[in-house]
């Protein structure tokens, strides 16, 4: 809450400081008294002393030699050339107030974005801890003081919608996983580097029968073939044919109990004994009352893949591009290069705490 306090009041002190300068803060004053009908309406609404506004309301007057507001028995009103000095002063207003918005936006615009998307099971788990230490680098710490620091812009939506927008290039970065044992993409703009192989898990209540016996995956899966089984929304999801084609080697077709494209809602029916389910480990609550059987990495894992998209502009001789381009060029490099570090890093510990 302070934080906003403290930003608020520097915003608003950068702007009193502008308004001096230009003298705008005089238009503000009779506008103000015009719209309350008083001068003490007008400082409160401005947040303004008394005698503030009386005293730009007299430099106005002497600026212009000519009386603008008149006190009468009911407070105060403009005069004849009060009213036009308002008139004109809120044209001029409104003429700053847009000039100071467009260059917030072109400043913006000017800004260079990193931009990261990942699926949910995995972003949850790893992209707060990117964002928190790729702003702590010294690096970017460095280029925030002297204003050159990008942005880290972060997305979380499904790995085939991520996929879709890298190869359209509305992201720079992706975490996805493939859906086979090719890599996502081959395009020739974008890179790929495998990032981890996810545990694969065969989960069943805690309270299951089969969860009090000693038992090998192998043995549990042919226990298993009369059982509710919880698949993915989509008949086609790569954990619903990886299932299948489990069961199948097990002799038996898994009896479908439940359909849901949230993994919280497998786990929650898995806990309440509405079914089994094949899960990724980044799925899977570790406090819920699962039991968890790993299969095999030689059978079943995830892939998890960093893809890192080329810009266009990058693949231009630089010859060819202007002093500026080179340098966003450079920045751009520059933050990317820290970024995927910092995924590289979490993505390291994330594999050693689920192997523990």
């Amino acid at each position: 809450m302070h934080g906003f306090v403290v930003t608020a009041c520097r915003a608003a002190c950068s702007v009193s400081r502008v308004d001096d300068a230009v003298g705008l803060r005089n238009f503000r004053a009779i506008e103000a008294v015009a719209r309350t009908g008083s001068v003490a309406r007008a400082a409160e609404s401005l947040g303004w002393s008394q005698p503030t506004v009386h005293h730009h309301l007299a430099r106005l007057e002497r600026a212009l030699g000519a009386p603008l507001v008149e006190k009468g028995p009911t407070g105060s009103h403009l005069t004849p050339m009060g009213m036009l000095a308002r008139q004109h002063g809120a044209d001029i207003l409104r003429i700053w107030d847009s000039l100071q918005q467009e260059i917030v936006a072109a400043q913006r615009e000017d800004q260079l974005s990193v931009k990261l998307g990942a699926f949910p099971t995995i972003g949850s788990r790893i992209l707060p801890l990117i964002s928190s230490r790729v702003t702590q680098r010294p690096e970017w710490q460095h280029a925030q003081a002297d204003g050159s620091q990008p942005r880290l812009e972060i997305t979380v939506d499904e790995s085939a919608i991520i996929q879709r927008r890298i190869l359209e290039g509305d992201l720079d970065l992706a975490i996805v996983f493939a859906e086979s044992d090719l890599p996502p993409h081959d395009a020739p703009d974008i890179d790929v580097s495998l990032l981890y192989l996810e545990p694969v898990w065969l989960c069943l209540p805690a309270t299951h029968r089969l969860a009090q016996q000693t038992l090998t995956v192998d043995e549990l899966f042919a226990e298993l073939r009369d059982e509710p089984w919880v698949f993915g929304g989509d008949p086609l999801d790569y954990f619903d044919l990886q299932t299948r084609k489990l069961c199948a080697e097990f002799g038996f077709e898994p009896i479908v109990g439940a359909r849901t494209s949230q993994y919280a809602a497998v786990i929650r029916m898995i806990e309440s004994g509405m079914g089994v389910a094949v899960l990724p480990e980044s799925a899977i609550d570790r406090s819920a009352g699962v039991f968890r059987a790993r299969i095999d990495p030689s059978r079943l894992t995830r892939k998890i893949y960093l893809l890192s998209r080329r810009r266009s502009s990058a693949m231009l001789p630089s010859e060819v591009q202007t002093p500026r381009q080179l340098r966003e060029r450079e920045r751009l490099a520059f933050a990317v290069k820290h970024v995927i570090e910092e995924i590289r890093l979490s993505m390291s510990e994330l594999k050693d705490l689920d192997e523990h």
